[in-house]
């Protein structure tokens, strides 16, 4: 997968599991489709959420329990079901290894990190990292990697979680832009159907 290709920007390490931790679930957002271009692609999308990326994700800190940003990987796969569309007219979430001839291939990785007050504010915030590639049939065609940080004014624990979800929606939604813009290079003839004969009828609204 992608460890292959990229090394990822170190951060704290996760842990397997977490004993009296603080738990800072993540939840995917809502969004409108990504603003701009949207390339309508022939080919279905078929996302691969690296096994490294864990649905709980747990780091250690010296002065407080333990950290542990849950259900992760719901999250990921629920916003970037639905950020495809319409560029995308089939998105599924499974192995890169179960692929059909002319898939699109998103293989993704996202690591967060809870992080003290300092310059940029007085509070803690979450910063998220993530590494991402779109290939088709083996050819690659984009890969990036990303940083996102919230907002610093939040207390350590809990309140997280929503440091997390709005990190996380932002690169994933960075994703999604980027991705919905590539170039398709086999695109689909339109469909032989019959001719649609059309007029335009005014409506007398002053008459009702």
């Amino acid at each position: 997968m992608l460890r292959s290709w990229l090394v990822l920007v170190p951060i704290l390490a996760p842990l397997s599991g977490c004993a009296l931790q603080h738990a800072a679930p993540v939840e995917a957002r809502t969004l409108p489709p990504p603003p701009g271009a949207h390339v309508v692609h022939s080919g279905r999308l078929v996302i691969a959420i690296d096994k490294g990326t864990k649905e709980t994700q747990c780091v250690k800190n010296e002065k407080y329990s333990p950290l542990c940003f849950q259900e992760v990987r719901t999250a990921m796969a629920r916003s970037l079901s639905s950020n495809f569309w319409p560029s995308f007219r089939e998105i599924v979430v499974k192995k890169a290894d179960e692929l059909q001839p002319g898939d699109y291939l998103l293989e993704i990785q996202l690591a967060l990190e809870p992080l003290p007050p300092d310059e940029t504010g007085p509070g803690w915030s979450v910063g998220t990292k993530v590494q991402y590639r779109l290939s088709r049939e083996g050819t690659t065609l984009v890969q990036e990697t990303l940083a996102s940080r919230s907002r610093a004014d939040l207390p350590y624990g809990a309140p997280l979680s929503e440091a997390a979800s709005d990190t996380v929606a932002a690169t994933l939604y960075h994703v999604a832009a980027r991705v919905s813009q590539v170039p398709e290079t086999r695109p689909e003839a339109p469909p032989e159907l019959p001719e649609v004969a059309s007029h335009s009828v005014q409506s007398d609204v002053a008459s009702n």
